[in-house]
């Protein structure tokens, strides 16, 4: 991961991502270190990252690299997307989560400072993506929601095919800016594309 105008990122060790199973992720920048957490275990050394200025029109793009060809647009399931902005959730090892990140703040002290909490629920092959922080989502592609593969026990996830599919956010919420944030997700890649 490289901060949009960015030269350095948070990278995970060789052979951190699975495919064909499903992998939790979370990506925490503190004080300029990020790390990268598969459920719940350091899989990169603390990297000190470059923050940059993001500005407030970027939005958010899911599923698709605009700096890139086809060949690096991402081929899988995800699931349950969270951003927290203003905070680093871990700095070091925890037991991650395996329910879904609520609707509301039932159990999440944190709950204000998330910007986007994207379940990928919905019906087999639907194209309706719900934040349940409110914000709209704009499907391009064959981005659909799959009821056949979500991680432990959730209904559904969103299957992306490579060519060009994305859930895209135009808000201003999601410029992260300079300080420390949280981005958590489950992923599915798929060995050998769609």
């Amino acid at each position: 991961v490289v901060p949009k105008g960015g030269t350095s990122g948070v990278y995970s060790s060789a052979g951190a991502v699975v495919i064909n199973t499903w992998n939790h992720f979370e990506i925490s920048v503190a004080g300029w270190i990020g790390r990268v957490f598969k459920a719940g275990v350091a899989v990169s050394s603390p990297t000190n990252v470059t923050p940059q200025s993001v500005s407030s029109g970027d939005g958010l793009i899911i599923g698709f690299d605009v700096a890139a060809s086809v060949a690096f647009n991402y081929v899988g399931y995800l699931d349950r997307v969270r951003i927290t902005k203003g905070v680093a959730r871990h700095t070091s090892a925890f037991t991650a989560d395996t329910n879904s990140f609520p609707e509301g703040n039932m159990s999440d002290s944190l709950y204000d400072k998330v910007v986007l909490n994207l379940p990928m629920t919905g019906a087999d092959g639907g194209t309706v993506f719900t934040d349940y922080k409110g914000h709209t989502a704009t499907v391009t592609g064959n981005a659909k929601t799959i009821t056949a593969t979500a991680p432990i026990s959730l209904s559904s996830s969103a299957r992306f095919d490579g060519a060009g599919d994305k859930i895209s956010f135009s808000d201003s919420a999601f410029a992260l800016g300079t300080g420390d944030c949280t981005i958590e997700f489950w992923v599915y890649p798929i060995s050998g594309g769609a």
